[in-house]
């Protein structure tokens, strides 16, 4: 592929969303100007207008728009899949898409950590800490997993192009892109314990997450597409990079939380209580268990070792916290 002579296409799925539209936000900085052809995958129209004048190329559709998706990856030089992790349908129509033609072509994919996650409920903490140089490890983790079934169809069927998997773990601060600008965990820890009434752990919330800022994964994503074009970054059955920066225990990230929101009121009282398991099924949902109250712990030396490093100068999760409890709060029309 001839980076040189001609924008390279990308297409780009979740660019609408808080991911994909912080990544889009880097692929059209000035630094970049000339550099890529970008077609974007929306399912609204009313986003059309503002895409454009981004200067990007809306294709309307969804990910179950299979010949959509199978001809947009196929006139593509790179697919960046930053939607929905567990839409295998998709995923399907995006490789074969890459698979054919016989041109080089390098699909990226944008899974989570949620794939180490145990069953602590919230009530130790774990001393694994899977390495993304252990290949060993990450090949074998159970199809029983979040995300392991789409990353398993990727590994087994990532011949005739180059794949890799990016796998962030919680992801802190507010997007850049044009739409989308706040993640899932904190978020919905937020809009729960303001309908519960307090800031609540899971268990004893001493289970351990790791982290990264919403900028520095972007930025990873921007570094590890020009290393790709490059051919310096590891592809198919070693293509996978985790991305984190630090790591936090939820009783510390559920106290913060608490703080911010008895500032405003919002809350009966600034320290945490902890759910019964009735109310984190209520409040929380199955993703509770898995995504806020379980053990994920990472260490990103492939993505390191690629040249990566988190900038510092965006503030640790608990610094970022107050300005994601303010975005919700406008979001909810909750700010008085």
């Amino acid at each position: 592929m001839d980076t040189t002579k001609q924008p390279i296409k990308i297409f780009v799925t979740g660019a609408t969303g808080y991911i994909g539209g912080s990544v889009l936000t880097r692929l059209l900085e000035p630094s970049q100007a000339g550099k890529w052809d970008i077609t974007v995958l929306t399912r609204s129209e009313s986003t059309f207008s503002k895409f454009k004048e981004l200067g990007v190329t809306p294709l309307l559709g969804t990910l179950d728009d299979a010949g959509l998706m199978i001809k947009a990856a196929s006139e593509a030089d790179v697919v960046m899949h930053l939607a929905d992790a567990d839409h295998l349908p998709g995923v399907q129509a995006l490789i074969k898409g890459c698979s054919s033609g016989g041109k080089r072509r390098i699909y990226i994919h944008n899974s989570g950590t949620a794939e180490l996650a145990d069953d602590s409920k919230g009530d130790y903490t774990s001393d694994k800490v899977v390495n993304d140089l252990d290949l060993e490890t990450i090949h074998s983790f159970p199809l029983t997993q979040p995300h392991r079934d789409v990353d398993s169809y990727i590994f087994d069927n990532c011949q005739g192009f180059e794949s890799i998997i990016v796998c962030p773990p919680t992801i802190y601060g507010l997007g850049t892109g044009p739409f989308k600008h706040l993640s899932v965990q904190i978020p919905m820890l937020i809009k729960a314990y303001i309908k519960y009434g307090y800031a609540a752990t899971i268990g004893k919330g001493l289970n351990v997450w790791n982290n990264v800022h919403i900028e520095d994964l972007a930025d990873f994503y921007l570094l590890l597409l020009e290393k790709a074009l490059s051919g310096k970054a590891s592809t198919g059955r070693e293509g996978w990079y985790f991305c984190e920066s630090g790591e936090n225990y939820l009783k510390d990230v559920v106290a913060e939380i608490g703080k911010s929101l008895y500032d405003y009121k919002l809350i009966q009282q600034a320290e945490p209580v902890q759910f019964k398991p009735e109310e984190v099924d209520k409040y929380l949902g199955s993703y509770g268990w898995q995504g806020i109250a379980s053990n994920s712990r990472c260490k990103a030396d492939r993505a390191r070792a690629l040249g990566w490093k988190p900038s510092g100068t965006r503030g640790t999760i608990f610094d970022n916290i107050k300005a994601e409890v303010q975005a919700v709060l406008n979001q909810e029309n909750l700010l008085k």
